[in-house]
């Protein structure tokens, strides 16, 4: 579906302010959003001869909306305030009516209205100043009741700027009538004030109804064919007394009657403006007259009925109906044409438009597209669209794209955007994106406050709205979102990376992507020049892989317009990558993610390897006459504490210390005397494969149960195991229905243990049912991690899981198949106890809970082994003190004497 946008243009209007204008004014067209603010009172402010809005430069300032308090466009969706359901409106209809007199009972107390009930003081003023004090709740001079709202003057702040208040916002709605009523008190020796009911969807004023003090006139906002200025009423107002303002919008006419004192003092004809009531500003020029003040009273704001247009069908307006946008969103083959069209509006639908005619935002052969709305807007403009012999070409979708039908896309989608920070170029926002966490939501908010911002472009109007709807603090899009600004990479110690509100770079790279995203989705750049010739490993480690898994290309050269696809080299999900490298070379590192939109945050660790580690063909395990060896991290492993090995040969000094750095952990055959359990399954089998299984099959278990099994992982599959546990009754000691189950896995392979419940026996009929329980238990090669422990309730049917998994608990389906003969490096047979207590110890395990003292298994997960893992992650913590891998060896801070103490302890803990 698409948005059709063709008819909310209107003709572009610019104007002059006349005289000491108090605000400047000026009307666009809906491609250009028009805007109202507070500006200074002297000079005048002259607007573009074309009356198009600079969006960017800032340099002419059109007329904006009072600027909203956030704190209270944020407590709902509609911005209206806290403290009642109807957002503090008192009576009415909350959706075009609202009330008060700023009582008590109504939830006001004396003091500064921000904050009140959905009231909100005027922001953004220039300089970046505003008052604290003003506008606020008096009891001095009340209309009736006890209370008012009083402008005065703030003597804090100087004389040119603005105090004022802004009711609630009843919107967004489309144009509506409405009557605005207020009592209204201005001293004789005051200064000059307005009153501005106005739109906030639309951003614009609907009128400005001003009280000039020095002439003693009353002025109206008007655009009567020279632009928008003030006009002389005639009137004159009265002093020292309260008086009724009326502001009437007449929608269906087109009008709006200005009454004081029960006197109709002015009309406009025609509604150049804003069409809607939406809230409405009360405004004070501080000015620089000691003493004086207004107050305000009895505020009412009459609704109207709500709009209505043409709902127009497939052959023009035949069959039309006036009813409303929600009526006629429910008729098939039917569109709303807009507030206050009439039928003959109606564009004749081609019978070439419809479903099955072809995308209307892209060119193809055939008359007509598929959406039918869109479709009739760009047939009628260009009639060719829908002949036969001339199809819709490019020019149909560039009017489609450009003019007629903007498409929808969800909003919040990583990616699109910051919501708040001024960054955005783009339709639509990333509400995933806030300084304090996401902005759920905040994208559709604003939409239906500005359809501008989804329908055109999320410019900054689009930010300041989101500040003030949605509460969320602007979003820092890192430093290194563009390749532009990447950021420089030293080989060495680790750093933190994240891509958190980052956006999608160029090029796509159908070569160099895992084909779950587009190119490399949220992506981060970095660069590096080579200091060696040989290799560059670029390791990331992302914090939480199951929400980012890292994508990694590596280009040559950093010319950000002529990176080459496919890259370098690729690396898909959490891989590192090496890289060769020339010395003085300059390389652009690109860090994405696995799916689109993903994003998180961990370490990204440069390690730079000697020439003789890239090319050498030796045996890292024997000696040889040349440098190096054929693994590239053994070698550099081994040549950091041995250059000799990487600039003379590879020695067997260099091979002794290969098997020790290197080589694959033996591991003996697991004793399985203890089990009083036989999976009974050949390797290369599945015999239990629970509900992974078609008919589902269990191995049967009870507490106490020591079970021998087997497991393997090969060719893209692995093996599951599913044990059903039978809980005695007799368990839940204490009569609760509770139990704990303690379990726990050793294993010649790692594996991953955890439990299922499932409510339905027969496996469940969804994605709800079996679930799991929250607990996990783990096994490594040779040694057992930790055990599991979950508690249950006593009827559950509960299943044992093992399978295939590293300590992260990603599944493995690769690299442990079925051993001819088990061991040295691993073996498939694995131990799994059982056993279910209520709040008490468990019988021994295969398994304890203590774990013999293993620092050098300093890793970020450890797992029982001092390896490679560990290797890396001591020289990304090199220098610095008190890390996991500082293990008090010499002076303090990660450094040479720490890299022999894990050498020293190279494979299984103790």
């Amino acid at each position: 579906m698409y948005r059709a946008t063709a008819r909310m243009l209107r003709g572009d209007v610019a104007c002059l302010v006349a005289g000491v204008g108090i605000l400047a004014f000026v009307v666009t067209t809906n491609a250009e959003r028009r805007l109202h603010q507070s500006v200074p009172a002297d000079p005048p402010v002259v607007v573009a001869a074309s009356g198009r809005v600079d969006r960017s430069s800032g340099s002419t300032k059109p007329h904006r909306i009072v600027n909203l308090a956030q704190a209270y466009r944020s407590s709902s969706a509609g911005g209206q305030g806290s403290g009642s359901p109807s957002g503090g409106i008192a009576g009415g209809d909350p959706a075009t009516s609202q009330s008060s007199g700023f009582e008590v009972g109504e939830g006001f107390a004396v003091g500064f209205i921000d904050g009140q009930i959905g009231w909100r003081n005027i922001v953004n003023q220039p300089g970046g100043l505003e008052s604290a004090v003003e506008a606020h709740v008096d009891s001095l001079n009340p209309a009736t009741g006890d209370q008012h709202l009083r402008l005065d003057r703030d003597p804090d702040l100087p004389n040119t700027l603005f105090i004022g208040a802004i009711s609630p916002t009843m919107g967004p709605f489309a144009s509506t009538s409405s009557v605005v009523s207020v009592d209204i008190f201005i001293t004789g020796t005051g200064r000059d004030y307005e009153v501005a009911p106005q739109s906030a969807s639309e951003e614009l004023v609907v009128t400005s109804v001003r009280f000039r003090r020095l002439l003693n006139t009353i002025e109206v906002l008007d655009d009567i064919g020279a632009g928008g200025v003030f006009i002389d009423t005639g009137a004159t107002w009265i002093p020292d007394q309260y008086v009724n303002l009326t502001i009437d919008l007449d929608a269906v006419a087109g009008t709006v009657t200005i009454s004081y004192n029960n006197v109709i003092i002015y009309t406009m004809a025609s509604l150049p403006f804003a069409t809607a009531v939406q809230e409405t500003a009360f405004v004070g020029l501080n000015g620089a007259a000691a003493g004086g003040h207004a107050d305000f009273d009895n505020y009412d704001v009459a609704g109207g009925p709500p709009p209505t247009g043409a709902c127009c069908n497939l052959d023009g307006d035949n069959g039309c109906a006036i009813i409303t946008p929600e009526e006629c969103a429910g008729i098939v083959d039917a569109f709303y044409f807009g507030d206050g069209s009439l039928c003959i509006d109606c564009p004749f639908v081609d019978p070439s438009c419809g479903p099955g005619a072809g995308d209307c935002l892209v060119a193809h052969a055939g008359p007509g597209c598929d959406d039918i709305e869109c479709c009739a807007l760009v047939c009628e403009a260009i009639p060719t669209c829908c002949l036969p012999a001339m199809g819709w070409d490019e020019a149909c979708a560039a009017a489609a794209n450009e003019t007629f039908c903007v498409p929808d896309s969800p909003c919040g989608v990583p990616g699109t955007g910051s919501c708040t920070d001024g960054t955005n170029t783009t339709q639509f926002c990333d509400d995933t994106c806030g300084a304090n966490g996401p902005c759920v939501g905040c994208c559709d908010i604003v939409c239906a406050f500005d359809p501008f911002c989804c329908n055109i472009t999320w410019d900054n109007s689009c930010n300041i709205t989101a500040l003030d709807l949605c509460g969320c603090e602007a979003a820092d899009i890192p430093t290194n979102d563009e390749c532009v600004d990447a950021i420089e990479l030293f080989a060495g110690p680790a750093i933190a990376i994240d891509n958190f509100c980052g956006t999608a770079g160029l090029p796509d790279h159908a070569t160099c992507n895992d084909m779950n995203v587009t190119g490399l989705g949220i992506d981060v750049w970095y660069f590096h020049i080579a200091t060696i010739d040989g290799a560059l490993i670029v390791t990331p480690t992302p914090d939480d892989d199951a929400t980012w898994n890292t994508q990694l290309a590596v280009y040559e050269g950093c010319d950000c317009n002529a990176l080459t696809d496919p890259p370098l080299v690729c690396a898909l999900i959490d891989d590192s990558a090496i890289v060769p490298v020339t010395n003085d070379t300059c390389y652009t590192i690109r860090l994405g993610g696995t799916f689109d939109g993903a994003t998180g945050s961990g370490l990204l660790q440069l390690t730079a390897v000697p020439d003789a580690c890239v090319a050498s063909p030796n045996d890292c395990l024997a000696s040889s006459g040349t440098a190096g060896c054929s693994d590239v991290t053994c070698c550099a492993v081994v040549c950091l504490s041995m250059p000799s090995c990487c600039e003379v040969a590879w020695d067997q000094a260099c091979a002794d210390a290969g098997q020790v750095s290197c080589a694959p952990l033996p591991c003996p055959a697991l004793d399985t005397s203890a089990a009083n359990v036989d999976e009974a399954e050949v390797c290369g089998l599945d015999v239990n494969g629970g509900c992974n299984s078609d008919p589902a099959v269990f191995t049967e278990i009870v507490s106490g149960d020591v079970i021998a099994g087997s497991a393997w992982a090969d060719m893209d599959s692995r093996d599951t195991d599913w044990y059903r546990l039978t809980i005695d009754p007799a368990a839940d000691v204490n009569l609760d229905g509770m139990v704990d189950i303690h379990y726990s896995l050793v294993s010649e392979m790692p594996l991953i243990s955890f439990l299922i419940r499932d409510l339905d026996p027969a496996c469940g009929p969804d994605g709800t049912d079996p679930d799991l329980v929250a607990s996990t238990a783990y096994a490594q090669s040779c040694s057992c991690i930790n055990p599991g422990v979950g508690t249950v309730a006593v009827t559950d049917a509960i299943y044992v899981f093992a399978g295939a998994a590293d300590v992260a608990g990603t599944p493995i389906f690769e690299g442990f198949p079925c051993a001819v003969a088990e061991g040295p490096t691993f073996g498939n047979t694995y131990l799994l106890s059982v056993d279910v207590t209520d709040n008490g110890d468990p019988s021994p395990q295969v398994c304890g809970v203590a774990v013999t003292p293993c620092p050098w298994d300093c890793q970020a997960v450890p797992d029982q082994n001092v390896g490679i893992n560990d290797f890396l992650d001591l020289l990304g913590q090199w220098s610095q003190v008190g890390t996991p891998c500082d293990f008090g060896d010499g002076p303090p801070g990660v450094g040479v004497e720490d890299f022999l103490s894990l050498l020293g302890h190279w494979g299984p803990c103790p």
